[in-house]
């Protein structure tokens, strides 16, 4: 069967995903979102240091990317999973790429901690909220 010929079909390969996402919030403007959210915060600033990272936005996102199981970073990194998901409806494949070319497996569990923490977490749903305020959503 050809799939390109049915109408509404968008191939959802990693290098077609440029014409997939939406010009406003694309998912640079969200890991830049998050990233800066995130940074103002006491603990994640205490975390960044303990790791030696810089201590800003962009320390931030190579926290991200890296390796590091520090929970204040992985809040970060779950809540960006979740965002690029929902809002651009991203392949996992690709959000995966943009945090230092994770598993997509990684990505699923990403996604579906912070749908849990957002159910049960007051502080989770809270930053989500400011978050996509700040993103305009």
């Amino acid at each position: 069967m050809n799939y390109f010929a049915i109408p509404g079909y968008r191939n959802r390969t990693i290098s077609n995903q440029r014409r997939i996402i939406d010009e406003d919030i694309n998912p640079h403007k969200i890991l830049l979102t998050v990233s800066k959210y995130y940074a103002e915060k006491g603990d994640v600033i205490a975390a960044l240091a303990e790791l030696r990272y810089p201590l800003s936005s962009i320390g931030l996102i190579s926290a991200m990317k890296g390796k590091t199981r520090v929970r204040e970073i992985v809040e970060a990194r779950k809540c960006f999973c979740y965002l690029c998901k929902e809002l651009n409806n991203l392949t996992l494949k690709y959000i995966g790429k943009m945090l230092g070319y994770r598993d997509h497996s990684t990505v699923i569990y990403a996604i579906n901690t912070w749908q849990d923490l957002l159910d049960t977490e007051a502080k989770c749903r809270r930053d989500y909220e400011n978050i996509k305020t700040i993103l305009g959503v």
